[in-house]
């Protein structure tokens, strides 16, 4: 099997490829990558450097890439490719693992998502689609002066800020010129969960809840939101869980792909959707795990290919909880225990009394 991964030096990428490189089976790689400096942080030997999604000439390099190196499957894990990937696989010379084309348009959208959220009756945060002044003095009437904005499309937590005031609030909608491309909803709490599975036309392959424990480079943004995980928890969380599911299937009712759910909890612990990720693996997930009891990008290629894993029977929540992912720069990532950062804590406390850890 020959696999072509997009945005190969990219951090997703690269977590997606140790987990092939990690498979039970010999996988071939190739990796393309539109930055040439990205392109070098790439861990499989035959990539090639080709234009970035959104020039005319993008699916046509794809093409010759896929053509020259003889590839079955093509894997996009770059928010900025997947929905023109998507636009155009009737183009691909190679299948893509991706949702059904509306399904990835709707998850690109943050208003669409919730809009259809709402409808199907998913826990979601109360919004408001913010489209001139009028709009966000209505939204601080309902939410009060304390509310959540942020931009309705991108990642990395693009244009979020906690508003405590209306000036406020419009000087940071006018930085970013969003009128009509932002939403202002009720502040949630700092707790958040993620839930990341892989479909196979209607059926869930595999699945598994993370409790985010920290932002990477929190402190560099206004937010605290940098969408870069910095600590994920396995957790056995049955409401997330079914919130989340019940999200994939509310913005498409027979899913086939990789798809990532957002939830942030309310003052009673409800969770609540915030976004859903279509078609990729998500920032500090389970791509990172691949070697520590369940490969969840092995998983993904064979559903792609319509063939299975040998543990299949396993792949709901197949890992423990209390594993513990911290990820920095420059370090490889690195898969500990709650126990063992509790150990630490507690050490350090006996050790130095007063110590605020």
């Amino acid at each position: 099997m020959k696999v072509l991964l997009t945005s190969a030096g990219g951090r997703l990428s690269i977590g997606f490829t140790r987990g092939l490189k990690a498979a039970p089976e010999q996988i071939s790689l190739t990796g393309v990558d539109a930055d040439p400096y990205s392109l070098q942080r790439s861990e499989i030997s035959e990539r090639y450097l080709i234009p970035r999604a959104k020039e005319s000439s993008y699916i046509d390099t794809l093409n010759s890439v896929i053509d020259e190196c003889g590839i079955d499957l093509v894997t996009v894990q770059l928010e900025a490719e997947l929905v023109t990937v998507s636009a155009n696989r009737h183009l691909l010379h190679a299948p893509v693992f991706l949702p059904r084309h509306e399904t990835m348009v709707i998850c690109d959208s943050k208003w669409e998502t919730h809009s259809r959220l709402e409808a199907a009756g998913v826990p979601v945060p109360g919004s408001m689609h913010i489209n001139n002044e009028a709009d966000l003095e209505k939204a601080f009437e309902r939410f009060g002066h304390n509310m959540w904005i942020r931009a309705l499309n991108g990642t990395g937590g693009k244009g979020s800020m906690n508003a405590t005031s209306l000036a406020e609030a419009k000087n940071w909608i006018n930085l970013w010129n969003g009128w009509g491309n932002f939403m202002a909803a009720e502040l949630l709490s700092k707790e958040t969960s993620s839930w990341e599975s892989v479909w196979n036309n209607g059926t869930l392959v595999a699945c598994q809840v993370r409790k985010r424990l920290r932002w990477e480079f929190a402190n560099l943004t206004i937010s605290g939101v940098t969408g870069i995980t910095g600590a994920s928890e396995t957790v056995t969380e049955p409401e997330v869980e079914r919130v989340c599911k019940a999200a994939v299937l509310a913005v498409d009712p027979k899913p086939h792909g990789i798809m990532g759910v957002d939830v942030a909890f309310d003052a009673n612990g409800t969770p609540k959707v915030t976004e859903i990720n279509g078609g990729r693996f998500m920032s500090g997930g389970v791509i990172l795990f691949a070697q520590h009891g369940f490969n969840f990008p092995y998983s993904a290629v064979k559903t792609a290919m319509q063939e299975t894993v040998s543990d299949a029977d396993i792949a709901i929540n197949p890992f423990p909880d209390g594993m513990v992912c911290v990820r920095g720069v420059d370090v490889l990532p690195t898969i500990t225990t709650r126990e063992a950062i509790n150990r630490d804590i507690r050490e350090a406390r006996d050790r130095f009394p007063g110590h605020d850890c």
